[in-house]
């Protein structure tokens, strides 16, 4: 998964497990050890929230942003006008050496390695986008709200209805199977942080605009 830097700097790091593997665009937060995991709202509050990967720490899954020079562009059938798609943004598969991803050398050459387990240590610190102000694209967002009926539980609620992504809407983490994964917030209570608000949403890429805050 990806992230696309509007405006950006990272201006922090964090250390992170060997094993753990996250995408980049994922909200992150500090476990009890101080190690960099994704960000689940009922186990991470304010203080425990980091910011957005800027990295992939994953071997599989991983994808990336970016501009499409050509495009897609069409002539509608029904209305005869012409649609332009090219230099916007779309995602994509990410292809990388995993060597590079993960640090899994496995072979004698590896001198840091006390076991050849695949997830060799120590891993270096990942780069973490964490500057109000900054403006970011995530193919990371979810068609999630929080918990809109019950102030006391932190389980998201899939989109229903009308649901969507709008200019202005805040955004939080989710839980469970959500967790590090950008969210709606439409309930006051059990946020753990509301981490940015929505610029725009691009439905037909999957990729969520937004300035942290």
């Amino acid at each position: 998964m990806a992230v696309w830097e509007l405006i950006a700097i990272i201006n922090d790091q964090n250390n992170i497990a060997a094993s753990t593997q996250l995408h980049a665009g994922q909200v992150v937060a500090r476990d009890s050890s101080g190690l960099t995991v994704a960000a689940d709202r009922a186990t991470h509050g304010a203080g425990a929230y980091l910011g957005i990967l800027a990295d992939n720490t994953a071997r599989t899954g991983n994808t990336r942003i970016q501009v499409d020079p050509v495009g897609s562009a069409y002539v509608d059938p029904t209305t005869f006008a012409f649609t332009a798609n090219n230099n916007g943004l779309y995602a994509g598969s990410n292809r990388q050496i995993g060597d590079y991803q993960a640090e899994d050398v496995t072979g004698v050459t590896n001198f840091t390695a006390s076991s050849a387990t695949g997830f060799e240590g120590p891993r270096r610190p990942v780069g973490i986008y964490t500057t109000p102000s900054n403006k970011l694209g995530t193919d990371q967002a979810v068609a999630f709200k929080t918990n809109d009926t019950s102030p006391s539980t932190y389980l998201d609620a899939a989109f229903s209805g009308g649901d969507a992504y709008n200019i202005s809407d805040l955004l939080t983490y989710g839980t469970t199977s959500n967790a590090g994964k950008v969210i709606k917030v439409v309930a006051a209570s059990n946020l753990g942080r509301i981490i940015g608000k929505v610029d725009s949403y691009d439905s037909a890429n999957n990729i969520l605009y937004f300035t942290q805050i």
